[in-house]
């Protein structure tokens, strides 16, 4: 960034080849799985890295503060989502063409159904404990980076954590399957 900083365009190459891919898959999961939609948000994000590159503290981390930017951009849409009344009607109507054989489709169901379900039981906590979850198991990053980013303790973002994945795994325990009686060869 003290590259960039300076008008060093083979930094922001580097900068955009390191983090872009991390950042289309954060924006997708946060955006209802729209990929125009997080395509739009990486270009406005690494357009504010290049109008305004003043904005980084050389005293913390990169990763740290371009995933605080992400998520401030995702918040903003959800508050402009919410005044404009738009909900989330993101169903494949492609999925059968797509699909080659039915346990393909099948997996896909499951897969979608489960994620579908994960995603409306997040949006039923807190946006503090959704946040911290997804950080942490979307995103990956660590209790440390989590804690800088939503401005709070390491004992807070464990404790948001440890709330969030109690109320997750009562809320989805239908997605428990028996060990027992399901193998797969």
């Amino acid at each position: 960034m003290l590259q960039i900083n300076k008008g060093n365009n083979k930094a922001f190459d580097e900068l955009y080849n390191r983090y872009s891919g991390k950042m289309v898959n954060f924006f997708y999961g946060k955006l209802y799985q729209d990929q125009e939609k997080a395509n739009d948000f990486l270009q406005d994000l690494f357009l504010k890295i290049i109008e305004k590159p003043e904005l980084f503290n050389s005293e913390k981390k990169f990763i740290t503060w371009i995933y605080t930017m992400a998520n401030n951009m995702c918040k903003n849409e959800y508050r402009a989502n919410k005044v404009r009344g738009i909900l989330d009607s993101n169903i494949d109507t492609n999925l059968l063409m797509e699909m080659p054989t039915f346990k393909k489709f099948v997996d896909k169901y499951d897969k979608d159904f489960f994620m579908k379900s994960l995603n409306i039981e997040l949006d039923k906590l807190s946006p503090k404990h959704k946040q911290t979850f997804d950080l942490r198991h979307q995103e990956m990053l660590s209790i440390n980076e989590i804690s800088i980013i939503m401005d709070c303790s390491k004992g807070t973002v464990k404790s948001r954590l440890f709330y969030a994945i109690k109320i997750l795994s009562k809320k989805l325990q239908m997605f428990n399957v028996d060990k027992e009686v399901y193998y797969e060869n």
